[in-house]
């Protein structure tokens, strides 16, 4: 009887150990990050994108379009490759290799305004802790009138244009695992209609404590358990053992 209840209990220890916490909020529309301004219009008709059928051509369209009255008629989604922003490097600064220590061309930590001047574009940095033992199961979704770009830890991970508002959840990247303690998610906003809108959402779930620490635990249980059985226990159950037949 008493091993079937030192088991039940090394069983239940696991389960509820190694449980995962439910997904978790990382990033949302109210949560402060650094904020760009400054580029204007100086991506405006950088980045062509390559015609799907015939690379020696362009089509007219980039991933930073023109102005258009009619842009929100545009889709690049995704986008086919990380785009040059040479064009702003001196006023993005290292925001990518070295987003701790940024220019002064930033501001923040502020809430990150959801519209801005139209046919310009901002740059964000959000900030976020894994927590000791990292996050799985990272989802970025965001809604934007009209491009958004996305890169965690200076990677790139994801850009598309989209015609309409901006619509919660119209962009989704799956981000996947992060690793225990501070990273960096980095988004640039693309506008080149008549208005500009702006959403987003980053959940994760943390991950379980590592089962290294988790077997010493279980471990350390069942040894106080395995040592609080009473006295002569176990002497009695080798007398009642060793009987003749």
């Amino acid at each position: 009887m008493k091993r079937a209840v030192v088991i039940s209990f090394i069983a239940g220890t696991i389960l509820v150990a190694g449980a995962r916490a439910g997904t978790v909020t990382l990033i949302d529309d109210l949560t402060p990050g650094y904020y760009n301004d400054s580029l204007g219009t100086l991506l405006d008709g950088t980045n062509p994108i390559p015609h799907p059928f015939d690379p020696t051509r362009t089509l007219p369209m980039f991933q930073y379009p023109l102005f258009s009255s009619r842009g929100t008629d545009i889709r690049i989604d995704p986008v086919p490759y990380e785009p040059n922003l040479s064009a702003v490097g001196a006023i993005l600064g290292d925001w990518l290799t070295d987003p701790a220590n940024l220019n002064s061309y930033w501001s923040g930590p502020m809430i990150i305004p959801q519209t801005w001047p139209v046919n310009t574009e901002t740059a964000i940095i959000y900030e976020l802790d894994a927590g000791p033992y990292g996050m799985v199961d990272v989802v970025a979704s965001f809604g934007v009138d009209n491009g958004i770009f996305l890169w965690v830890d200076g990677v790139f991970r994801y850009g598309g244009i989209r015609p309409g508002h901006a619509i919660a959840g119209e962009h989704v990247v799956h981000i996947g695992t992060l690793s225990p303690g501070k990273h960096y998610f980095q988004v640039l906003r693309e506008d080149h209609g008549v208005i500009t809108g702006y959403t987003v959402l980053v959940t994760g779930t943390p991950a379980a404590e590592p089962w290294s620490v988790l077997l010493l635990s279980v471990g350390s249980a069942f040894t106080a358990v395995w040592r609080s059985r009473r006295p002569g226990e176990a002497s009695a159950s080798g007398g009642r053992a060793s009987r003749a037949p």
